[in-house]
């Protein structure tokens, strides 16, 4: 057993350890690259890099005109945007990736001090150290940390984490308790405006009353309703963002249970409740992809998936109540520690399980990262516990784990530094995945080298094959995909030919895509994302080739199956600016400003192409607007300043010095559009 003094001297030294071993397993693997979803939401959102953006980060949702998926994480956003502002962007994403380890050690250390202040008094030291090192170099740490678009889950831990002490203080009365709750109801919004996870705070005061069980009192009832309108707030203010877009995406690539019946969504989804406790416990697969088909769903009642995960339940159903009935007859604590770890484990997981809803995806390792945190206690719990029996098992029990996680998270680790290692790493961790297979043929195209060339198109013929057993339109989405790229290499004609065979295709009779179009049918939703996706994809190969006449038949077809998002119809504006047919390319541009007023890039196109044209009226009016709703980006605010400086000139040159000084009034009003003076431009 250890003496007093060790205990003391193992509570000062814990910070500096689990910092060390924070260093050894992810310090050396910070990416070089905004790789996966960061390219998006970090390098290329004029929200996080345009001029301005502050306000904006905060009215609207987390993808912004690129995607709307129903996330709004504008926490998330500013901290991307105050790092930009401080470091820039040019072969910086390694300081994004400090950032996060930096979230990662302080979630670490805020674990480790929850751990030791719900530990009994004696060998609360060792308990709460197994439980900081076992969440410091768990491998998932590598889906967050490394992974930049990870701080989400960052922060929304740190603020749990901090809501969570907090409470503890303002349970204990010390002076200023409302201040600790007022602060710790603070500590929770920061984190529900990270990530939408962070609403699984009231489980882990659940956590924390099971083991504390503290006498009810009038001022829990006053903390509950104050924790209910926080709540309520925060849905509040979410709502008022994402509602006016509309509907989120529905995408069966990412999650294929959006079109399966309740039956199999709920076994599935227990199946995935199974699927996290195994592999938190051994972590050996790692993926950064779970998309169609990785992941099969379970279709039927004798798959052992699900049955395996049910009867995983049923023994912790049993074993849980056991361990709290037991602990309150022996007066300890640790039992109630070890089933409040688990029970918060997974309450923390069932609204990400699909088991209740479907979400976004079907599965995500990173979706495991807030919930590990009640694993940590209950791991260092039965730590604690068996060391006061046997100090020298635990002790090398301990090692052994320790060593064996660090290892490989360290390995893993390394797979996010460049695109070299991740993309090739994606497949190998997802061969089954149409997305990952598709990606990697992409990336090989897009690098253009001979011997990459040819690699890639082993994966493409396998999303081929694949992809007729997806639901819906979205089976075209490799064959698009695919065609993208080598339009992008210049090679038109063979991405022609892989459209046709795609369109060729899409009438071919799959279970999945009649069960698909049931699922469209009850949603009274008529969107065939990917018939229009292949309409635009043929169209702009077509133009690009210089067909143009074909060209606008395919983005017409498109218009006539689905002008939601409005691309179709700016896609034939631009085909005809191209070509030269001025008044139909004003007609189509018109059209499209006037069914999406709220689109920025079409009044940004309208405007690019105008100010070509030397309409100058136009052009200011189109760029203004495009700013008014949401374009920041710095070529838009340079070509709209350039567009009142061309204007003027013209204008002073006809002799008309009365409009000329109108025009600048107009210019002036602009933000960021000053200093446009008849003087500016040596006219006056």
């Amino acid at each position: 057993m250890l003496a007093g003094d060790d205990m003391s001297r193992l509570r000062r030294v814990a910070p500096l350890s689990l910092i060390l071993f924070a260093m050894i397993a992810l310090g050396h693997a910070l990416p070089t690259e905004f790789l996966h979803d960061a390219g998006p939401v970090i390098r290329d959102n004029d929200r996080v890099i345009g001029p301005t953006g502050w306000l904006e980060i905060w009215t609207t949702n987390y993808w912004g005109d690129r995607f709307y998926d129903g996330l709004y994480r504008p926490l998330t956003l500013t901290s991307y945007r105050i790092e930009h502002q401080l470091f820039g962007f040019a072969d910086r994403a390694s300081w994004y990736g400090a950032t996060n380890l930096a979230l990662h050690v302080i979630a670490t250390l805020l674990l480790w001090r929850l751990a030791y202040a719900l530990m009994p008094a004696n060998r609360r030291s060792v308990g709460a150290w197994l439980a900081g090192a076992f969440f410091v170099v768990h491998p998932w740490a590598t889906t967050v940390v490394p992974n930049l678009v990870g701080r989400a889950d960052l922060l929304a831990l740190v603020g749990v984490l901090m809501a969570s002490l907090c409470w503890l203080r303002w349970l204990d009365g010390q002076a200023g308790q409302r201040r600790w709750l007022v602060v710790a109801l603070l500590a929770w919004s920061a984190a529900l405006f990270s990530k939408e996870s962070a609403a699984v705070w009231p489980a882990m005061l659940l956590m924390i009353h099971l083991v504390r069980r503290d006498a009810w009192q009038r001022r829990h009832l006053q903390a509950g309703v104050a924790i209910i309108l926080v709540g309520i707030m925060w849905w509040a203010v979410r709502s008022a963002v994402l509602m006016p877009i509309g509907d989120p995406m529905t995408n069966s690539i990412s999650n294929p249970l959006v079109i399966e019946s309740a039956d199999v969504r709920v076994r599935t989804g227990m199946a995935l409740m199974g699927s996290y406790l195994a592999q938190a416990m051994l972590p050996v697969h790692l993926s950064a992809d779970y998309s169609y088909n990785q992941y099969p769903v379970v279709s039927h009642w004798n798959d052992g998936r699900w049955l395996a995960a049910l009867g995983v339940v049923v023994a912790l159903a049993w074993l849980l109540p056991w361990c709290l009935r037991r602990a309150s007859h022996d007066g300890k604590v640790h039992g109630r520690i070890i089933a409040g770890g688990v029970i918060f484990f997974l309450l923390a997981l069932l609204p990400v399980s699909n088991l209740l809803f479907t979400i976004g995806t079907i599965r995500a390792d990173r979706i495991g990262y807030l919930p590990l945190i009640g694993l940590a206690i209950a791991v260092g719990s039965i730590g604690s516990l068996a060391s006061k029996h046997s100090r020298r098992l635990v002790v090398g029990v301990a090692m052994v784990m320790l060593l064996v996680l660090t290892l490989r998270t360290a390995a893993r680790a390394q797979v996010w530094t460049s695109g070299m290692r991740f993309w090739p790493a994606m497949v190998v961790d997802a061969p089954n995945s149409v997305k990952s297979n598709a990606a990697i043929a992409n990336v090989w195209l897009n690098m253009n080298h001979p011997l990459l060339l040819g690699a890639s198109l082993e994966p493409a013929r396998y999303a081929w094959l694949t992809a007729t057993e997806m639901p819906g339109d979205d089976f075209l989405f490799p064959w698009i995909s695919y065609a993208r790229a080598l339009r992008s290499n210049g090679r038109s004609l063979e991405a022609l030919t892989v459209l046709r065979e795609a369109q060729q295709r899409e009438d071919q009779p799959s279970r999945r895509r009649e069960s698909w179009l049931r699922w469209q049918s009850a949603q009274q939703s008529n969107r065939p994302y990917g018939r229009v996706g292949l309409a635009l994809e043929m169209g702009i190969t077509q133009r690009d080739m210089g067909d143009t006449v074909g060209a606008v038949r395919s983005f017409e077809r498109a218009v006539g199956m689905d002008d939601a998002t409005g691309q179709a119809t700016y896609e034939v504006a631009r085909t005809y600016a191209q070509c030269g047919e001025d008044e139909l390319a004003t007609y189509w541009f018109n059209l499209v400003i006037t069914r999406h007023p709220q689109r920025a890039r079409f009044f940004a196109g309208y405007g690019r192409w105008a100010n070509e044209r030397s309409d100058y009226a136009t052009a200011a009016s189109m760029l203004s607007m495009a700013i008014d709703r949401g374009d920041f980006s710095a070529e838009t605010y340079a070509l709209l300043k350039q567009v009142y400086r061309d204007w003027l000139i013209e204008t002073i040159a006809n002799g008309d010095r009365v409009t000329a000084r109108k025009i600048v009034e107009r210019a002036n009003r602009r933000d960021r559009i000053h200093s446009i003076t008849l003087q500016s431009v040596g006219l006056d």
